[in-house]
């Protein structure tokens, strides 16, 4: 690629993400990324083209769905909450048609489970979170997508090393309110699994200390999923040898 063709690139990157904003917040972000511009791009058109799938979707339209989109190296990430266990498969039928990405991971919550937060709680903790996040001089803030879903933190976005992954799973858990963190994180070395995975949430509060909870590996913490890597563990969907046209990304 040339010097001329990167220029543009990054132009156009500057754009698309500050389109909405009106700030250069997030074009600082672009620079600070992991991933290269080419990477982003791509990336921002996959989740961008998800997203319009699923409004387009008249089945997903009347389930009233509440859930984010987020898109790593090609690596889908859906989260927030669903009416029932069959709109999730709606959900993930749906972004099968899009293809063009490596895998699909989930974090959903049932809408009828347990007390709900509110959307204040999750915004309060979130600044919170983000604060600690910029706080910190042993993370780039901008590199960690946050999501709160009634008191659940999901962690997303791709960092340096491990140790970043550590700590930002340390300072999510040490928020008031939070009742379970689930790190997305990862690393270019050590990327998120091809098989696609995800499941339903249990919203009921964590066991008591030195018990294990369903999805959580022995030793961890309990309310908190397992930090090395992506941390996939939830319950596996069905993985098949091109699930509906699903591809790598070119590189």
């Amino acid at each position: 690629m040339t010097r001329i063709q990167l220029i543009a690139l990054w132009g156009l990157l500057a754009m698309a993400l500050t389109a909405n904003t009106g700030c250069m917040t997030t074009a600082y972000g672009a620079a600070m990324d992991k991933r290269s511009v080419e990477t982003q791009l791509e990336d921002k058109t996959i989740a961008t083209s998800i997203k319009t799938q699923l409004m387009e979707d008249v089945g997903l339209k009347k389930g009233g769905l509440d859930f984010s989109v987020y898109c790593y190296n090609g690596n889908v990430f859906l989260v927030g909450e669903v009416a029932g266990p069959e709109d999730r498969e709606h959900v993930l039928a749906s972004t099968r048609r899009v293809g063009g990405f490596r895998s699909i991971h989930t974090y959903m919550l049932l809408k009828s489970q347990g007390s709900s937060g509110s959307i204040g709680s999750g915004t309060v903790i979130a600044t919170k979170l983000r604060a600690k996040f910029i706080g910190d001089t042993s993370l780039i803030s901008s590199r960690i997508d946050t999501e709160v879903v009634r008191g659940h933190v999901v962690l997303l976005g791709v960092v340096a090393g491990e140790d970043e992954i550590a700590n930002a799973v340390e300072h999510a858990k040490a928020v008031e309110g939070v009742r379970r963190v689930k790190s997305f994180l990862f690393t270019l070395k050590n990327p998120p699994p091809l098989e696609d995975s995800g499941g339903i949430q249990d919203n009921a509060d964590p066991p008591a200390e030195g018990t294990t909870e369903p999805g959580v590996q022995p030793g961890a913490e309990p309310g908190t999923e397992p930090t090395s890597g992506p941390g996939v563990t939830e319950e596996p969907i069905t993985p098949t040898s091109n699930p509906s046209g699903a591809q790598p990304p070119t590189q």
